[in-house]
């Protein structure tokens, strides 16, 4: 008896959880105006807009994207992986990434990605253009503030026959995003997204890879940008 109580607390427990996680308020925005085009076949200019990147598991930089100033190494992997991850996707014909950007026609601006939350980045004034001789295209994505941590896994423990709690170690990134219309001066879609790599043995150079993938694949979610290869 006992033990069939506590299996029934532990579903009303699973679904109640579940039921707040589909409440969630969604971390990004796509705004109106673009939720019915279909764009492909474009060039896109990255910009990383943050020189740094938060790092809390910086050996783990070291053990699996070789020796060097953690931050470097990382950077170094990070321009290269994310520029490729779009690249593959099919969406545009050409990517070009700029790491410093010019702050004239720049200012911090102040998005509200849900009822609860805001974000702040540094974005062209509405209606501008912005092209230099290292930016030319009509469509801009501008990252910012990439926080990396890597969690650590647990054995978890027995309730009657029920197994709870286990769980493996897992590298997460959470990156914000805007997405800007440089033909019209006007934001496509912005927020935050994060994505995770499940570390079953040991985590190598791959973990790395499929979660900046994962990011990939989930701003361009957020997007008019059509990749007909891949189911977001």
């Amino acid at each position: 008896m006992k033990g069939n109580m506590k299996n029934r607390f532990l579903i009303i427990v699973v679904l109640i959880s579940l039921y707040f996680a589909g409440c969630s308020p969604a971390n990004a925005v796509l705004t109106p105006e673009y939720k019915n085009k279909k764009i492909s076949r474009q060039n896109l200019t990255i910009i990383r807009l943050f020189e740094e990147p938060s790092i809390d598991n910086t050996s783990d930089v070291i053990d699996d994207l070789g020796e060097g100033e953690p931050t470097e190494v990382y950077l170094s992997y990070f321009d290269k992986t994310f520029t490729t991850s779009f690249r593959n996707s099919s969406c545009f014909d050409k990517i070009y990434l700029v790491k410093n950007i010019s702050q004239t026609n720049l200012e911090k601006r102040e998005l509200a990605v849900n009822s609860r939350e805001k974000m702040k980045m540094l974005l062209p004034k509405d209606s501008i253009r912005i092209e230099n001789d290292s930016i030319k295209t009509d469509y801009l994505l501008f990252v910012d503030k990439l926080k990396i941590h890597r969690t650590a896994g647990s054995s978890g423990s027995w309730i009657g026959t029920m197994h709870t709690g286990g769980s493996f170690p897992t590298l997460y990134h959470q990156i914000n995003f805007v997405f800007w219309d440089n033909k019209q001066g006007k934001i496509i879609s912005y927020g935050h997204v994060e994505d995770e790599s499940i570390v079953i043995f040991a985590m190598t150079k791959s973990n790395w890879e499929f979660v900046i993938q994962g990011l990939t694949k989930k701003i361009l979610a957020y997007s008019p940008f059509v990749n007909p290869y891949l189911d977001y």
